[in-house]
Formats: C-alpha cells, structure tokens, sequence
C-alpha cells in the first residue's frame, strides 16, 4: 500500500513537471483557438388555448422554469396603479388557497411562483426541479384562473406602497428619472405616471379585477420554457395542465401620443441636498425602428461602464462624480435616453457643460475616435455571446423580441449588426436624436443651486411631488412680530414662564416598511431647564436625559453622553417653547414669506439652515416644521406636523405630531399636567 501511494505521488509530480514544460514562464500564454458560435435550438407552438410558446431544451441539471409575458403593463391600464397591485395581489390567494397555503406548498418544493408588473408587460415567472413540475404547474393555473384578489391584504399591500412612495422621494436618482419622464411624455402620459397616495388610496379590488379580465389572457401572451425535458412531451404536458386557462376578448394595445412640455431646464428643489442629480434626457425611436441599433451604440459610447465617456470625463478627468448612471430605454412602443451623474452642488454647472460640450458636443461634432467604437464592441459583443452561458438568456431574448415586433431571426443577426455601426452612423444618431438642443436637462439639488442653471435657459421649479412649485408671496410680518404672535397665541410670555414641571405622556404609532409598531412616549420638561424624554416601541427604547448641563441618550446599544452641537440641540429641545424662545437659545428668524394660509420662516444659526417653520397666518400657533438630518443614507428630510392644540392650564398645546421621513411616519396623541407632581434629580440623568 506504502508502495503503491509512493508511486502516485511521483506519477502526480511528473505529470505536473511535463505539463509545465508545454509553458515558458513570463511569457504570456497565446489565446485558445476560437470557436464559432451556434446558435441554441428552439421550438416554438401554439397552445389550444392561444399560448404561444417557445421551448428550450437543457440537460445539463434537472431542473425547469419559465417566464410568461403578459402585455399590458402601468402604460396600459384604465386606472392607475390597477396592474401593479394585480401583480403584487394574484399570488395572495384563490378559492381554494389562502396567501400561506401557496407560500407552504412552493417552499416545500423548493419552487418559486412569482408575479411581477413593467411598463408594457406583466410577467409571471416560476422554477422547480424537474420531478415537481407538475405540482408547479398546478399552482401556476390555480393562481392565473382562480385568484380571489382578498381585500385584507390589499389593504396590507397599500401600506407597503405609501412607505416606497415616501421612500422614493427621499432618493434624488429616482425624483430626477420621474421628472426626466415626464418631461418627455408629459405630466400624466402613461410612461411618465408615477404612483401617489391619492392613487393608492383610489384602487380598489374591482379595478384589480377588471385588469385581470382585460389582460391576463393566455392568447394575448408568451411562454417561454427551458428545462431538463423532451420538446414535444411539455408541449402536450402545457397544452393539458393550462386547459383551464381560457382565451379572453383582447384589448387593443394603444399608447397616446406624447406631449412633451417646453424645453428647458427641469429643476426639483430638494432643500438640504449636498449633491445635485444632473440628467439629460431625449426622446427616441421604438425597439423596432431601423435607428434604434445605432442610437443603443451611441448611449453605449456615451455611458457604458469604465469605457464611456461619462465615466473618462465626469469621472476620472474632472473628479465631479464617483458613479456616472444612464443608457437607453428598450420599450416595444416609445424609447428615451436618461443618463447623467449625481455631482458636489458647487460643480453642477460645471457637470452640465461638460456633458454638452465635451461629451455630446464633441460626440455630433467629431464622432467617437476608432478606440471608443473598438473597445465598445468588444465588450457589448463579448457579453452577448458569454450571456448564452444561461439558456434563460435566450428564452428572454426570444420573448423580447417577439413582443416587441422584431423578427426573432434578428437574435442571431445582433452581434454583426452591432458591429456594422460605424463611428459616422454614432455621430448621425447623436446629431438626430440625441442633441442637447432637442432635449432636456434635468437637476434635482438644494435651491441655492437654481441660480446656476439660469445661464442655460428657463428653469422650471417642480417640487418632489412633480407639481409646480408656486412660491412664497410676500408676508407683511417681520420675525419679531411673528415671534411675538406666536407666543400671544400659546398663551402669553407670562404664562410660558408660569409653570414647574410640563409632563406629557403619549401614543405612538410607527409605520415602516408596511409594518406598524405600537408604542408609548413620555416627556418632561422642568422650569430649571431639565428634561427626559422616551420612546418605547417594545422592539427599541430610547431615552434622552438632560440635567440642565450635560445630555445622554440612553438605547439598546449603550449610553451615549452628548457633545458639541448635540448636546446644544438637546438643550433646544430641553425647553417646551422652545421657538419661542429661540433668539435666547442663539439662534435668528427670517421670515421668508407666505405659502397658502402659512407663513414660512427660517431658523438658522448664523449662516447655515436649522429648520424651517410654518405658522398659520391667522391663529400664529406652529403648524409644521422642517429639517434634515443626517444619516448613513444621506441627507433626509424630516417634516413634523402639529395639530389639535388644546387649552392646559392656560397654555395652548398641541396633542397630534405627525413625523413624516422618507424610512418611517410617525403619528402620536398627547395628554399634559402642569405642575401635577415633582420629579428627584436622578430623573435627568442616568442611573448609577
């Protein structure tokens, strides 16, 4: 035996030596010899029931999945937001199972059904192991021809998509995609549409219901399918399994024109940002138009990774950017170009010339130089072929295509097609169709940025509920006078300064991500300027304890003692009229004029921006206030609103706060007593 391992190990080691002699070291190995590519194979049929289906055969694991593709989509609905929540609703229950008893069955399997909602199509997806097809596809026809769109978790659902709603105009990419959208399109062009509360609110089960009768229909769709079987066995296996799925009347799928808006500069104030979101964007070709290859090599040229010019200039020569983003859109009926890069506030102007001139105009002016076109090529075209790795690739290609009117032949066609674009054909394409001067520039940042765009044209003032942004009128009220009607309104200097100790317990409801969490707050506020305030929500607890001198907060990660413009803030807050009194706490009021029946001032500490503050103009009593604060995902505006104030002891005090940020709401409900008990030192500090 001895003898034997001896000898293996000697064959192992000689192996290797003459393996070695075939390479000679620091010299780079020559490239294998190519090999031409071949197309996969693929059948495609009709179903009984007007399904079109293209199939796939791969054995290389013993596995299936399919994508079915219904066109329809948020650009095709009669109500908005009808074929996301139909999407997002179907696989919540059927008549014979509820929303856990399908989840119980695939996570059994190790299956997956899942439904997902576009712009022009709505996909229905699945996969399991080949033995479980059977149970897959039994689910699959209960889900599409039984569902009972329950009306518990649709209102679940609406949860879920006022917190993304609220989410999203948190985030500057995805105000200054909207915006750029809508420009193109229109304000309320299918395309450019975004979901609000008010729509979200509006849907009901029957609107899911009437999409689901108009477009989930197996003769308006496509499946593809791929997986470990014979071709002509799943064919007669779908064609019995999806028997039940019965044809409908078809819809006619119609887009309305756009109509764009005037050209010019679209600016969002998001007030607080650091950065601005800069986007170019312009109006295209369909999928199918002879153009569009060359437009999609253009953008490519434009924004294609390290080897676009986005990245070589916004990036490495002028270091305005980490991350440029963009491309051109793929959509069956009306295509755009976005691309652009969220930059410092003090280069915005700087980032819009040089993508007009350094970028597009030197692009319409000279074309993209031999290098650009060569290294565009190799790259795109290399990726194409090396995504046939995955035979779902095909299967998506195939159903693209097809939907979108493209002769399914034009697959095999697309890496010579790419690859006859011309340096001439880019720079015609730019000229055409992607010229700064046909299109629009977008910006989404802090408005002190607005005067710099001013040099380019007309601004438009949008807000980040892409409405107009209407202005402050003048107020004829300077801040002392507003300070002083404010303090008359909470009851007078006197009676703000006749109290010991304000105690204020409270409600608290939070909802985040769909969720809600119950919980409780306590504050209290003493005539020496100490306070301890909590919020316990079972899950997390914190408190904030302030002797008068020094502040801690106190959470499930530890004590924390506060320092510098922490502790001054909570010294702020330490004090129940608080704007009242903030020239005494250092800071100054500018009234910046009125909007609607609010008067709007800025509180700042000398030059830099604290919060802002709206009073109603006829009581004077505070009714919202802003501010931003910093977190490990930026800047986030945070809004509280004020409400219900009621009489306590001779002062007004509101008993509703509503905190509204991009992560969380917040509502709570407050009780007071004035002067009902004393508290011992050891209150406002953290126990020994």
């Amino acid at each position: 035996m001895n003898k034997m391992i001896k000898l293996l190990v000697v064959a192992i080691i000689f192996s290797q030596f003459a393996i070695a002699q075939d390479y000679k070291l620091g010299e780079k190995p020559e490239p294998l010899e190519s090999k031409k590519f071949e197309f996969p194979a693929y059948k495609e049929a009709t179903l009984d029931n007007g399904l079109r289906v293209f199939v796939i055969e791969d054995h290389e694991q013993p596995m299936l999945s399919f994508n079915i593709l219904m066109p329809g989509g948020d650009a095709l609905e009669s109500k908005k937001d009808a074929a996301g929540f139909a999407a997002a609703l179907i696989m919540k229950g059927t008549k014979t199972k509820s929303a856990f008893d399908i989840s119980k069955v695939l996570d059994g399997l190790g299956a997956n059904l899942s439904v997902s909602n576009s712009t022009e199509f709505t996909r229905v997806s699945g996969s399991s192991i080949i033995k479980h097809k059977e149970v897959l596809f039994d689910m699959l026809v209960d889900v599409m021809t039984n569902p009972t769109f329950p009306k518990e978790e649709l209102d679940k659902i609406k949860v879920q998509a006022k917190a993304g709603i609220k989410s999203e105009k948190g985030d500057p990419g995805s105000l200054a995609s909207n915006m750029s959208k809508k420009a193109l399109f229109g304000l309320d062009h299918p395309y450019a549409s975004v979901s609000t509360e008010e729509t979200v609110d509006a849907i009901t089960v029957e609107d899911i219901k009437k999409y689901y009768k108009d477009f989930y229909l197996p003769n308006s769709s496509s499946m593809v399918i791929v997986g470990d079987f014979k071709t002509d066995d799943i064919i007669k296996e779908l064609n019995k399994k999806l028997a039940t799925w019965k044809k409908g009347d078809l819809v006619k799928l119609e887009i309305p024109a756009p109509k764009p808006m005037p050209k010019g500069i679209y600016f969002i104030e998001r007030k607080g940002s650091v950065q601005s979101a800069v986007r170019y964007a312009n109006m295209t070709v369909p999928f199918n138009d002879a153009d569009y290859m060359n437009i999609n090599v253009a953008s490519h040229v434009i924004n294609s990774s390290f080897a676009g010019r986005m990245f070589k200039i916004i990036r490495e020569k002028h270091s305005y950017t980490y991350s440029p983003t963009g491309g051109h859109s793929s959509n069956r009926f009306y295509n755009y170009s976005i691309f652009g890069s969220d930059v410092r506030n003090d280069v915005t102007d700087s980032t819009i010339i040089s993508i007009n001139d350094e970028i597009l105009g030197d692009l319409y002016k000279n074309g993209p130089s031999k290098e650009e076109m060569e290294t565009i090529k190799q790259f795109r075209i290399g990726q194409f072929y090396l995504s046939f790795e995955s035979s779902g690739f095909l299967g998506s290609l195939i159903q693209s295509y097809d939907f979108k009117g493209v002769p399914i032949r034009m697959i095999k066609e697309y890496p010579n097609q790419y690859d006859k674009v011309s340096a001439l054909d880019v720079q015609k394409a730019v000229t055409k169709y992607l010229n700064p001067a046909d299109g629009y520039v977008i910006v989404v940042g802090d408005p002190s940025v607005k005067e710099q765009l001013e040099k380019f044209g007309t601004v438009f003032t949008y807000d980040t509920d892409y409405k107009p942004a209407t202005g402050l009128t003048s107020a004829s009220i300077d801040a002392d006078d507003l300070l002083e009607n404010y303090t008359k309104a909470l009851g007078g200097e006197d009676e703000l300064k006749d109290y010991d100790v304000i105690q204020a317990t409270g409600i608290v409801s939070m909802s985040a991500s769909g969720q809600n969490l119950p919980g409780k707050t306590e504050m209290i506020y003493t005539k020496t300027g100490k306070m301890y305030r909590l919020v316990d929500l079972n899950v997390y607890k914190s408190e904030e304890l302030y002797n008068g001198t020094t502040g801690w907060e106190i959470s499930t990660s530890g004590t924390i003692m506060k320092e510098g413009n922490d502790l001054k803030s909570m010294k702020f807050d330490a004090d129940p009229f608080k704007y009242a009194n903030a020239v005494k706490h250092g800071y100054n009021l500018q009234v910046k004029g009125k909007k609607g029946n609010q008067v709007v001032a800025e509180m700042k500490e000398g030059d830099k921006l604290i919060e802002t503050l709206y009073f109603n103009s006829e009581s004077y009593l505070l009714e919202k206030v802003e501010m931003l604060q910093d977190t490990p995902r930026g800047s986030l505006l945070v809004v509280v609103n004020y409400s219900d104030y009621k009489d306590v002891d001779g002062m007004k005090l509101p008993t509703v706060s509503k905190t509204e940020t991009p992560m969380f709401n917040m509502e709570t409900t407050y009780e007071y007593k004035v002067n009902a008990m004393t508290f011992p030192d050891s209150k406002f500090e953290p126990a020994k």
